[in-house]
C-alpha cells in the first residue's frame, strides 16, 4: 500500500499544478475500482457509437455515472454513497434561491407579431410550434416508460428485444427533433421567447434560474426514475477512452516512490485516512512503477 500512496500523491501533485482552483480537494478511492476497455468505449458520445450498441451504452453510462455522482461520506477518501448525491445537493441550492423584485417590460411589437396576431391570438407559427412541442413531450414519456421496463426483464431474450426497441426509440427521437426544428418553427419561436425574457440583467438571472430549475425537474422526471437524464454526462476530452488524446506517461523509480511516501508521512494534513496509511504490504520486489494517466473533466447537462 506504501507505493499506492506514493503514486496517488504524485498524481495529486500533477493535478494540483494544472488546476486553477487552489481549494479543490483530491480524494483517494480505496476500493481500487477497475473498468474494462470495452466498458470505457461505451462512454463515447452517442454520435460515435454504433447503432446496435447504443442501448447497452446507455445502461453502462447510467451505471458509471451513478457512481461518479455520489458524494463521499468522508473528507479523506471517495467511494460510492447511496444516501447522498450531487444532484440532490445542487437541487437544494437552486431551490433556495429566491425570486424578488421581478421587473416588467414592454413587449417588442416585432416580436409580438411572431407570437400573437392582431387579435391577441397565437400565430400559425406559434400553434405549429405547440403541436410539435406536444409530440416531443409524448416521445419523452414513451422513452421514460421504456427505460422503466428494463428493471422487470429477467432473460437475455427479453433484454435483447428491449435494446432493439430502445434503438428504434432513439432513431425516432432524431427524426422528431428534425421535424420540430424545420417544420415546427422551433428556433423562430424560442428565439422570440428568449428576446421577451432578455430585458435586463435581473431578468437574465431569473431566466437562468428558471432554466436550471426546469432542467432539474426534467432530470427528475426522466432521470431519477429511469436513471437516464440525471446520469447522462460528457467527458472532456470526449474520446480519452479510445486513443492517445489526453494521455501522459508517468515513470517512478524506487527512490522517487520512497520520497513521495515520506512526503505524505511527514505532512500531518495529508489527504489519506489512517485506515489506508496503516495497511502494510511486502513491496521489496517493486523496483518502480510505469503507467499512462489522463486527467478527465466531467460535464453534466443539468449542472450549471
Amino acid at each position: 500500500m506504501k507505493y499506492y500512496i506514493s503514486l496517488f500523491q504524485k498524481l495529486k501533485n500533477l493535478y494540483k499544478n494544472q488546476s486553477a482552483n487552489p481549494n479543490e480537494v483530491a480524494l483517494i478511492c480505496p476500493s481500487l475500482r477497475v473498468y474494462e476497455e470495452v466498458e470505457m468505449k461505451m462512454l463515447l458520445p452517442d454520435l460515435l457509437l454504433d447503432a446496435t450498441t447504443k442501448g447497452k451504452a446507455l445502461l453502462k453510462k447510467e451505471d458509471i455515472s451513478y457512481q461518479l455522482n455520489s458524494l463521499p461520506t468522508s473528507d479523506k477518501y471517495w467511494d460510492i454513497n447511496i444516501d447522498k448525491n450531487l444532484f440532490e445537493v445542487f437541487e437544494n441550492l437552486v431551490n433556495s434561491s429566491q425570486k424578488t423584485n421581478i421587473s416588467t417590460n414592454a413587449l417588442d411589437p416585432n416580436i409580438q407579431k411572431i407570437l400573437f396576431n392582431d387579435k391577441g391570438k397565437p400565430t400559425t407559427e406559434k400553434k405549429t410550434y405547440d403541436k410539435y412541442f406536444k409530440l416531443w413531450e409524448k416521445w419523452v414519456v414513451e422513452w421514460e416508460n421504456h427505460l422503466q421496463d428494463y428493471a422487470s426483464l429477467t432473460t437475455d431474450v427479453e433484454k435483447s428485444i428491449w435494446t432493439e426497441k430502445l434503438n428504434l426509440i432513439l432513431a425516432k427521437k432524431s427524426n422528431l427533433f428534425a421535424d420540430f426544428k424545420i417544420l415546427g418553427f422551433k428556433d423562430t419561436i424560442e428565439n422570440a421567447v428568449a428576446i421577451v425574457n432578455q430585458s435586463n440583467d435581473y431578468d437574465l438571472f431569473l431566466k437562468e434560474l428558471d432554466a436550471v430549475k426546469s432542467a432539474l425537474q426534467n432530470a427528475k422526471k426522466t432521470g431519477l426514475q429511469s436513471l437516464a437524464t440525471y446520469l447522462d454526462m460528457q467527458f472532456i476530452p470526449y474520446d480519452f477512452m479510445t486513443g492517445d488524446n489526453g494521455w501522459n506517461v508517468l515513470s517512478l523509480d524506487k527512490t522517487q516512490l520512497d520520497q513521495l511516501y515520506n512526503e505524505v508521512k511527514s505532512n500531518v494534513n495529508n489527504d489519506f485516512p489512517e485506515e489506508i496509511m496503516s495497511i502494510d504490504y511486502d513491496e521489496k520486489n517493486i523496483k518502480g512503477i510505469e503507467l499512462e494517466y489522463a486527467i478527465v473533466s466531467i460535464k453534466r447537462n443539468w449542472f450549471n
